[in-house]
């Protein structure tokens, strides 16, 4: 590069700028891979300054702060497991891990795209949006962006969620599909899992999930959404991506007990909201869910059934291929309805049947009673 050329290429700052960010991101990289990674790349990365990690232990909690939780003999989480339902599950092939090192779920974009969202899906990334040709492709376009604006209802009211626990207690459907999945998921499971704990929602235009939380005895509900929501109601607080990354990231928000998302990650990265593409999208937001939950807490997730496909750029729907890769790194507990994967229900995937599913965190586990029905110890998990 002659002189005059390197004078020119200096008077680019948002290049240097670029340059500069990913040399640092790729040597923060190469030299955390050797000392936190372990072998299937399961590891949690407790605090970048940290001297005092032992790189021979896994560990659990927020990945860039906070206290760790140690995973090794000595000091790990013994976790009680509930029961199975062999019969709703057996489709689904359980993965100890994600495919991925969960450190670059943390590294996932959250910054809104520029522009109108795309019609077709670049050439460079269909390979990996089709999961190689494996999913069904349709075109069924939206551009709706919430992200780094306000969401479809900003402001969340006492009186709004009153509103909707008022649906609840007379079981009515409180959202556009069928709720009674969710219904069916929560008496199932609400007495381990939600009664007297603290969750978070991934996803939610208005407050109807987290009043059928609350009104199944949720201590309080917090909620991740796209767009920026204010809500004066004691038991509910909200945070935009951003928002929540940085804090947890920080360790100012502390592992929930559980995680409900409904309707939502279906969405993850295929930049209908106004996010930014991402084939893994889905699955880095359900990796972050590992650490976010606590070692043997739950999840609840519904998503459209149950075939593998992709509907451009409106969601994807999810079949056996797709849910195994949901799942990587929980237990997977059941569905409800029990017979959502059964053949009656296959063939091309209905996006309005969402079955809930309830899974269990195995990272930070180092083992569980295995088939105990938690439901039966009582008090001492309500």
């Amino acid at each position: 590069m002659s002189w005059r050329d390197s004078q020119v290429f200096l008077r680019r700052p948002r290049l240097l700028l670029f340059i500069g960010g990913v040399s640092f991101l790729f040597f923060t990289l190469h030299s955390l891979k050797g000392r936190y990674s372990n072998q299937d790349n399961v590891s949690y990365l407790p605090s970048f300054l940290s001297d005092h990690l032992d790189p021979n232990v896994e560990y659990y909690g927020p990945p860039f702060g906070g206290e760790p939780i140690l995973r090794n003999d000595a000091s790990a989480v013994h976790c009680l497991w509930a029961e199975v339902d062999q019969k709703s599950t057996r489709q689904i092939r359980e993965k100890d891990a994600p495919a991925f090192p969960l450190l670059s779920a943390w590294l996932k974009p959250e910054a809104a795209r520029y522009g109108p969202a795309l019609e077709k899906i670049p050439p460079a990334l269909m390979d990996q949006f089709s999961l190689g040709g494996r999913v069904r492709f349709q075109e069924f376009f939206f551009d709706q962006a919430y992200l780094g604006g306000k969401a479809m209802q900003s402001v969340w009211s006492i009186d709004d969620v009153n509103h909707f626990r008022r649906q609840v207690q007379e079981r009515r459907a409180a959202f556009t599909y069928n709720n009674e999945p969710i219904y069916e998921a929560l008496d199932r499971w609400a007495t381990i899992a939600v009664k007297g704990k603290h969750g978070l929602v991934i996803g939610s235009e208005t407050p109807w999930l987290e009043a059928m939380l609350l009104e199944y005895g949720a201590s309080h509900v917090s909620t991740l959404e796209f767009g920026e929501i204010q809500t004066t109601h004691p038991q509910l607080t909200t945070y935009t991506p951003q928002q929540f990354t940085l804090m947890f990231l920080q360790g100012k928000i502390p592992p929930f007990d559980f995680a409900f998302s409904y309707s939502s990650l279906e969405h993850d990265g295929l930049g209908r909201y106004g996010d930014v593409l991402n084939p893994l999208g889905d699955l880095q937001s359900m990796a972050r869910m590992l650490s976010v939950v606590k070692p043997g807490g739950f999840m609840f997730l519904g998503v459209p059934c149950c075939e593998d496909a992709l509907y451009w750029n409106a969601h994807r729907v999810y079949g056996p291929v797709r849910y195994s890769d949901m799942f990587a790194g929980w237990r997977t507990l059941g569905s409800a309805p029990r017979d959502a994967m059964e053949g009656a229900r296959g063939g091309e995937g209905d996006w309005k049947f969402q079955p809930v599913w309830a899974l269990q965190n195995r990272m930070g586990c180092i083992d569980g009673t295995q088939g105990l029905d938690i439901r039966s110890l009582g008090d001492a998990f309500v």
